[in-house]
């Protein structure tokens, strides 16, 4: 049988080349990809670790506002947390962190811009 195959590999030279020629891309294509991913990965893992290089905890409020799109965003909590959590044995610092969305206001009180958007002057004032 292996005398048959072999037979009818030689036979057809260029169909075993072209054969050998598309496996060994098709091998290499998957190797890149893996690379590639497992590179992103460790980028992503690096930046992530780096953000923060000295924070241990995070305290944050239960109650959470779906923001759509897999977003959340949660309640903030009362200044006084902040001292209580510096007093805790262990904790070197504790800071205060405020995340959100600002909006520009005119000095007639209106939004100046579009929702989401860069602010701009709307028209002539």
């Amino acid at each position: 049988m292996f005398r048959v195959a072999l037979k009818s590999a030689l036979f057809s030279k260029r169909r075993l080349a072209g054969t050998a020629l598309s496996v060994i891309i098709g091998i290499a294509f998957l190797a890149g990809t893996l690379v590639f991913t497992e590179t992103m990965k460790r980028t992503f893992d690096t930046l992530f670790a780096d953000v923060f290089p000295k924070t241990d905890a995070y305290v944050r409020s239960s109650n959470e506002i779906d923001m759509g799109f897999g977003q959340k965003q949660y309640d903030r909590l009362p200044e006084s947390l902040i001292a209580q959590a510096d007093r805790v044995d262990g904790v070197a610092d504790a800071v205060g962190y405020v995340e959100g969305y600002a909006r520009v206001i005119g000095s007639d009180g209106k939004p100046i811009g579009i929702d989401n958007g860069p602010p701009h002057q709307q028209g002539p004032r």
